[in-house]
């Protein structure tokens, strides 16, 4: 449908310089245009004070078809692709079926003549469907349409989509003042469409994020920056730590329940190599542990924007206790000997060399046993290695049997071991050494040996500032071990080089 210039250009014209205000008015045009200019209002009003804007535009129109007494008004909006419409809003009058469920993704080709009016700023505006194009008047007439009045709705010049009014019984001939109605309810509800939009577009982005999320291997979660309380959480978070959902991540006062990578406070504040506002600006990394889980976590956690403009906490905390215990593995194969399962040689002094740190700073007193295996070099001879490294190995298990978890074993190399009796009393070393004596003894008669499971040993219980350093206490020590070795009538073992 097109219109004459005369025509457009009486449209574009404010209502109160258009003919219609310079034609002497009868009761019932004064009726009407008083009617659509209380609609107006009550629009404004509708949208003002609405909590939900989508059941505002149903309300909104339900009162301009009253108001207009239209068969049906609706609204249609442009997909995100700009490629297809959808009824997204309508009413019916009463006997009037509805077509809402029907009028989804309908091709944006079906409507391009009226897409070339409302890019002139006009409107459809037509009493008989039979003058529109073939397209249009096929879709309008299986819902039964005789009459139109359709404007667009733009927002900061983007084309959202259209609104309208239908005539089901009569050919209508719509009024100026019916049709300038319907401008300004578009420009009006054009802005809460277009919010509605962008609402649903953030939804839907944050679906998506949601999504992302989700199917991450990593816990991520976004919590208050004052309060730690858990705004936001993936999946594995709720899946490691279901009851921290909503709530605190941890409670200032401490609770020695909470998992610790949920301590934000010490854990930032405290053990940041950065300051404050650094750390949490730039991003801080630590590893830690959950003492209550179990595992071992990689916690990276840093300030971002929140949706409402605040700043909150974005933590990320990735599992890596296999990680965690595969380096401790590699460590312990490091540092233990592969025979006896006991500390090797380097790991067992730096351990020795520790001790004696401590002790000369009054922290702890400690006791010293310099070991050697009686007739390890016999045994070889005779019954072969195989049996001499079975006396080896006997002699780690009966010191393994005999201390606490706390204390420290170690073989310097063939045939020799140290061990370590943390925190203990002085003559308590020797009660040690008489149960791997009994624990040898028993050793041998359990599995027949032809010979016996025997050690030398010297000790040395070291306290206060005056301890002698790792060189000269192993030097005294065996030096007793020799005298021990020599009481029992049996030759002495040239010591290994400490």
């Amino acid at each position: 449908m097109v219109l004459d210039r005369s025509k457009k250009a009486r449209l574009t014209q404010p209502l109160y310089k258009r003919r219609i205000w310079r034609q002497p008015l009868g009761s019932v045009y004064l009726t009407v245009i008083l009617d659509h200019i209380m609609l107006i209002n009550k629009i404004l009003g509708t949208l003002y004070h609405a909590a939900d804007q989508s059941e505002a535009l149903n309300e909104i129109l339900s009162m301009a078809g009253a108001v207009f007494n239209a068969s049906r008004a609706y609204i249609f909006e442009l997909d995100e692709a700009q490629q297809y419409y959808d009824n997204t809003y309508e009413w019916c009058r009463e006997g009037i079926a509805p077509q809402k469920e029907n009028l989804i993704n309908i091709p944006r080709e079906n409507i391009s003549a009226w897409e070339k009016l409302f890019k002139s700023a006009e409107i459809v505006r037509c009493g008989n469907i039979n003058e529109l194009d073939p397209v249009s008047r096929d879709i309008l007439k299986v819902q039964g349409i005789k009459s139109i009045l359709v404007a667009p709705l733009y927002y900061r010049n983007d084309y959202i989509g259209f609104m309208g009014f239908d005539e089901c019984f009569h050919h209508r001939q719509w009024t100026d003042s019916e049709e300038q109605t319907l401008r300004n309810m578009a420009s009006i509800v054009s802005t809460a469409v277009s919010a509605i939009r962008r609402e649903r577009e953030r939804v839907k982005m944050v679906e998506v994020s949601h999504s992302v999320l989700n199917s991450l291997s990593s816990a991520v979660y976004v919590a208050e920056l004052k309060t730690d309380k858990i705004l936001l959480a993936n999946s594995m978070f709720r899946q490691i730590l279901p009851s921290l959902t909503g709530n605190a991540c941890f409670y200032r006062g401490g609770d020695q329940s909470t998992p610790g990578f949920c301590k934000m406070e010490d854990m930032i504040y405290h053990r940041c190599p950065h300051d404050d506002n650094h750390c949490l600006r730039d991003g801080c990394v630590r590893i830690v542990r959950s003492e209550s889980l179990g595992k071992w976590y990689k916690l990276f956690i840093k300030t971002i924007t929140w949706l409402d403009g605040g700043t909150v906490l974005l933590g990320n905390f990735l599992d890596i206790t296999d990680i965690k215990l595969a380096e401790e593995k590699m460590t312990r194969l490091a540092s233990v000997d592969t025979m006896t399962g006991v500390l090797n040689r380097s790991v067992g002094l730096k351990m020795v060399a520790e001790a004696i740190e401590n002790c000369r700073e009054r922290k702890a007193d400690f006791a010293l046993a310099y070991i050697d295996i009686d007739g390890l070099k016999a045994v070889n001879d005779k019954y072969g290695h195989k049996e001499g490294d079975y006396m080896i190995v006997a002699v780690a298990e009966a010191l393994k049997k005999a201390v606490r978890d706390t204390d420290m074993i170690c073989r310097l190399g063939g045939d020799e071991f140290l061990l370590v009796l943390t925190k203990c009393e002085q003559g308590e070393i020797s009660t040690v050494l008489s149960r791997v004596e009994n624990c040898l003894e028993e050793i041998v008669r359990y599995n027949g040996k032809p010979y016996p499971i025997q050690i030398s040993h010297g000790t040395y219980f070291a306290s206060g500032p005056d301890t002698p350093d790792l060189q000269e206490m192993i030097q005294i020590c065996d030096k007793r071990m020799y005298t021990h070795k020599r009481s029992k009538g049996r030759e002495r073992r040239v010591p290994a080089q400490i």
